[in-house]
């Protein structure tokens, strides 16, 4: 680090960055390539791999439009999401992923209801977003690095919109920021947990936010423009 920032590189952000890298690489099962046609197909039991429905990656009406950056833990890989305009304008949020020098690498695999919230997990192997299904309904989605979904879990007690998603250091602890509350979670064999939900109780609802401990990976400080809280957890 010096006094002077220098620019390594300049990328141009364009949708065709999408549409060009659709054409080198498949992705999802919805392109008509992919899918068998005839007589037989129509009577032929449904393979259990492949979705039900396909989705389009329709905008979420609780997406707050914001863009959002986030770096892997290493300093290597970038996450930016943002809302894009493709065929015929329509609208719908994209996370795409650079390298540390701007190379384009991957972008989302169309997801309906997709929100900006976004948060890469500092072991590297997942990032973090939110996918809205309905006023009451909404789940935390993970992507891989190539922009593939790899699971996920369902919230509760949502309340309005996600605020945010925060990681702590060593990965063990998703912090989900509500409207009014935060909720910590956890994963064990291969399932995710409410180990814990905190009330955040504020005057004149002023805004709050967390942050953890860059050391210690249960300690989380909670605070406001006049508060700070910190708090221990065991799980």
């Amino acid at each position: 680090m010096t006094p002077r920032f220098e620019i390594i590189t300049e990328v141009l952000l364009s949708p065709e960055d999408v549409s060009q890298h659709i054409n080198k690489v498949s992705v999802g099962w919805g392109r008509s390539e992919t899918q068998f046609r005839g007589l037989r197909a129509k009577n032929a039991p449904r393979d259990p791999t492949l979705p039900e429905k396909v989705d389009e990656g329709v905008l979420s009406p609780h997406d707050d439009s914001k863009v959002r950056l986030h770096w892997r833990g290493d300093g290597e890989v970038l996450a930016l999401s943002q809302i894009e305009y493709g065929e015929g304008k329509r609208a719908k949020r994209v996370v795409r992923v650079y390298t540390r020098e701007g190379k384009f690498e991957s972008f989302s695999e169309p997801i309906d209801g997709l929100e900006g919230v976004l948060n890469w997990r500092p072991s590297g192997n997942w990032i973090a977003t939110v996918q809205r299904k309905s006023e009451h309904l909404a789940e935390v989605v993970f992507l891989e690095r190539n922009g593939l979904r790899h699971g996920g879990f369902e919230l509760r007690k949502l309340g309005g919109q996600i605020r945010e998603l925060v990681w702590n250091s060593d990965s063990s602890v998703l912090a989900v920021l509500l409207r009014d509350r935060i909720q910590l979670w956890t994963m064990s064999n291969y399932e995710w947990h409410l180990k814990q939900e905190i009330v955040v109780i504020r005057e004149h609802e002023e805004p709050f936010n967390v942050v953890w401990h860059p050391e210690k990976p249960l300690v989380l400080f909670t605070f406001t423009n006049r508060i700070t809280i910190c708090s221990r957890w065991r799980f």
